[in-house]
């Protein structure tokens, strides 16, 4: 499966992410941050510039995070992701509220909106390229009683299986075996 397509997943089906970064003293930090959209170059997000997340995000320029949907651990889905962030600044925020029009409702005046800027989860945390882990109990059922969610389509493919669990992708170019990044090593 393409980097893409885990930005797809991330951004579409699973969206909301548990991140991880550390502080100034070297700490794990979190934060739940919504995946606002993607391309075939990474998956964007945004938080303030005021945030101590944005100063750590910025100096670091690493994170973490895992998306989960689901009801119990026979029903869900998760995607955990490493890698690069740079910030994209504000220029994206119109095609991000347009594509999540519940940010509205959050930020509902162009004041408010001010401080927002745009990061991009682009690439991975090593030559390897993006670091990908994905678990699937089992796939979840098109608005399934249980999840009230529409079905969620997982990396793996198949319930109990998980044929890319620590696969490695990346995103631009060539890796150092020659292969098109992008392609599972």
């Amino acid at each position: 499966m393409k980097a893409g397509e885990y930005f797809r997943i991330l951004a579409e089906e699973l969206h909301t992410a548990v991140v991880a970064t550390v502080d100034d003293e070297g700490l794990p930090v979190t934060a739940a941050i919504d995946m606002m959209d993607y391309d075939e170059d990474g998956v964007y997000f945004l938080t303030a510039k005021g945030k101590r997340f944005y100063e750590w995000l910025t100096k670091r320029g690493y994170l973490a995070l895992t998306a989960v949907k689901g009801a119990d651990t026979m029903t869900s889905a998760a995607l955990s992701l490493r890698g690069r962030v740079k910030e994209a600044g504000a220029a994206l925020l119109p095609r991000l509220f347009r594509k999540n029009p519940y940010m509205a409702q959050i930020y509902p005046t162009e004041q408010s909106r001010a401080a927002l800027t745009v990061f991009r989860l682009y690439e991975g945390t090593s030559a390897k390229g993006l670091a990908v882990d994905s678990y699937s109990a089992a796939p979840l059922s098109a608005n399934s009683p249980e999840t009230n969610s529409p079905r969620v389509r997982t990396p793996s493919g198949t319930a109990g299986q998980n044929p890319v669990r620590g696969r490695v992708l990346r995103c631009k170019g060539r890796n150092r075996r020659g292969q098109r990044q992008g392609q599972q090593e």
